[in-house]
């Protein structure tokens, strides 16, 4: 009489290749769920900021301000030193977002963030940026720098005249080209003062159900790795009794 067996016989390259992706998958989906809860957190810190007055940053501008704080400064516009902000979509459209130091009543220097514009007829024609020479009064929200989360090179900033092109908000690389330092924080400029563009700062890419729906398909991704582990490698042997 003959019958059959299974029997589970794991081959080399199979599994390699489950235990080179399986902590891969899970980590991602891990790192998804991270992500979805600093995007909840995000969200309270704004409700928390929007229900505060204003500051007003006079003779002392603080240096730990909270991010999306509602803020209140009168300064002077740097006019000859502009940073363009790469890649920046508004409506479909790559555009640059204007950064433009602002020289405080402390003397203290606040980079603005004066909202989004269209480039020029093609990438060596940067956009005509007009900048308000005389005091000004600007309202907006703190926001932290953005750097960049995986810088494959240095490069940058892009020029040797002003304005220049910056990929990420990187201080350090800022102040060296200014010759001057800055404070730790940016302005998103308020829609509704003068000496700005295109000014949409919508927080709605924040949804943290999307991360977590992310880590869902990534752990699923890992689940059907090992699914498919075992049922490759289970073997029938048919034995004569």
């Amino acid at each position: 009489m003959t019958y059959s067996k299974w029997v589970f016989k794991p081959r080399l390259v199979p599994a390699l290749v489950t235990l080179v992706l399986f902590p891969v998958l899970v980590s991602l989906g891990i790192w998804q769920l991270d992500r979805a809860e600093q995007k909840r957190q995000l969200l309270a810190e704004q409700m928390t900021q929007e229900q505060l007055p204003p500051i007003s940053l006079g003779n002392e501008v603080p240096v730990d301000l909270s991010p999306f704080r509602k803020v209140k400064v009168s300064g002077r516009f740097d006019t000859r030193h502009t940073f363009l902000l790469d890649n920046k979509i508004y409506h479909g459209q790559a555009g640059y977002q204007v950064l433009s130091p602002l020289k405080t009543v402390s003397g203290a220097v606040i980079l603005v963030n004066r909202g989004w514009i269209p480039p020029g007829v093609s990438r060596a024609d940067l956009p005509n940026v007009d900048t308000p020479a005389s005091s000004i009064t600007i309202s907006g929200r703190v926001i932290k720098s953005d750097t960049a989360p995986l810088q494959l090179s240095q490069d940058n900033i892009s020029g040797d005249t002003w304005p220049v092109v910056i990929q990420w908000t990187d201080f350090e690389q800022m102040e060296k080209k200014l010759g001057y330092p800055l404070l730790p924080n940016i302005i998103l400029q308020d829609p509704e003062t003068h000496g700005g563009f295109v000014r949409d700062w919508s927080i709605a890419w924040i949804k943290p159900e999307k991360s977590t729906s992310y880590a869902v398909q990534w752990f699923m991704l890992s689940a059907a790795l090992l699914v498919i582990f075992f049922i490759v490698n289970f073997k029938k042997v048919n034995k004569d009794d």
